[in-house]
């Protein structure tokens, strides 16, 4: 494999472990709800998370395609540390809120970008045939930083939300340091698609058609929203209970448990 090949896929692997490092997200009803926020204000919190997300997912991606996918991953940790500090330094809900969106923002701005670009650059060097491989390492160490993250959950409790959320500055810095080693792969850019309007009506237009012509996937999308409906209801009662316990394996172990 070309040596710059794997330079590139080194730093995606590094990249998608940290990223996705945060020892925070398994706690942070618990942190709002220790800081005096009630679970109301967590619900708006979420809703205005899920509105951003809906809102900006396409858009993204084609921002991904004028920009190029290393820009903005970077730019998505940058996202990602401005949440983290709004929600350190944030008294109000006003503050909350705005923390929320930007890190659906961060996310939006992640999503499709690694892969894009990973994939761009096996086909820089003609090792296409290698993505489906590399592509599953790169999910293993999202799901292994999940888990290691999740672990961690009570020693965030522990250490309190200021501490957790410093440390998720220092990763997405670091994040954004390396992003901006890497190549963006010499692929030609689409020339149809330098219009942001068009490219996102033929988007929503493409999306539409497809899942029109495969309903089996429509089936899936909706089991796994009532799935998840089910899995947050469920989280929402035993939080209020493991509020009452600081005991750091218990609550580890807890959201251990709703990860998998």
């Amino acid at each position: 494999m070309n040596k710059n090949l794997h330079r590139q896929i080194n730093l995606l692997y590094f990249f998608e472990f940290l990223s996705n490092f945060s020892i925070f997200n398994s706690v942070s009803i618990l942190f709002l709800l220790q800081r005096g926020f009630s679970l109301l204000d967590f619900g708006i919190a979420e809703s205005i998370f899920h509105i951003v997300s809906l809102t900006f997912e396409i858009p993204s991606g084609i921002l991904a395609d004028l920009w190029g996918r290393k820009h903005v991953l970077a730019a998505s940790q940058f996202c990602f540390a401005l949440s983290s500090l709004a929600m350190m330094f944030s008294q109000s809900l006003f503050g909350i809120c705005l923390s929320y969106a930007l890190c659906a923002l961060s996310y939006n701005l992640m999503s499709g970008s690694k892969e894009a670009l990973l994939y761009d650059s096996l086909q820089q060097f003609d090792q296409q045939t290698c993505y489906l491989r590399i592509n599953s390492n790169r999910e293993f160490l999202y799901e292994l930083s999940s888990i290691i993250g999740s672990l961690c959950s009570g020693i965030a409790q522990s250490i309190g939300y200021l501490l957790s959320y410093l440390l998720h500055v220092i990763t997405s810095s670091v994040c954004f340091i390396f992003s901006l080693f890497l190549k963006e792969p010499l692929i030609k850019a689409n020339k149809k698609q330098l219009n942001l309007f068009f490219a996102m009506k033929d988007q929503f237009v493409l999306a539409l058609v497809f899942l029109r012509t495969q309903p089996a996937i429509l089936l899936i999308m909706f089991t796994q929203g009532i799935i998840a409906s089910v899995r947050t209801l469920t989280f929402f009662i035993f939080s209020n209970i493991s509020r009452k316990s600081t005991h750091t394996i218990f609550l580890s172990v807890y959201y251990l448990y709703f990860l998998i």
